[in-house]
């Protein structure tokens, strides 16, 4: 009888301890606003009533797209940002595609590659966004022109 005591106290004992313990909660959501509501006019002894006014989480949209040339040859390394926020941005992979994470409503995005002339266009709400760029016409021309005058000016005394 002892020993069955004693080997009953040993499995109680771990159990009376662990339910003293406190328990994991998780953890609690950010501070809610509330907002009194009037109070009904058929009695004044009722306190007014509160309603819970959450804050609303930003929706994060997704935007994908493919950048080409006007022959439809995919740009690799074209820059793809937000003109909202410019630290929002992509660059485009191999086959011309990007994808871009944002929280704005109405997001323009600014695309800009060298010897294209850069543009401003709105993504469609769903589907992936397909962008052509325009060569500008005798683009080395000017590059050299300004390479030309840089070197001058290097130069120079």
């Amino acid at each position: 009888m002892r020993n069955f005591l004693l080997y009953s106290l040993l499995l109680l004992v771990p159990q009376l301890v662990l339910a003293q313990q406190p328990v994991a909660r998780p953890a609690t959501a950010p501070a809610k606003k509330t907002e009194p509501q009037p109070a009904a006019e058929t009695s004044e002894s009722t306190p007014p009533q509160t309603v819970e006014v959450l804050p609303a989480e930003p929706v994060v949209r997704v935007i994908t797209g493919n950048v080409q040339s006007q022959s439809g040859k995919p740009l690799a390394g074209v820059t793809v940002s937000l003109r909202q926020d410019e630290r929002e941005s992509s660059i485009t992979n191999s086959a011309g595609m990007f994808i871009l994470k944002t929280t704005h409503q109405a997001p323009v995005l600014h695309v800009s590659y060298a010897g294209y002339s850069e543009l401003e266009v709105t993504p469609p709400v769903s589907g992936p966004l397909i962008v052509e760029m325009a060569a500008i016409d005798k683009y080395s021309k000017q590059l050299k022109k300004q390479v030309k005058s840089a070197r001058k000016a290097w130069e120079k005394p």
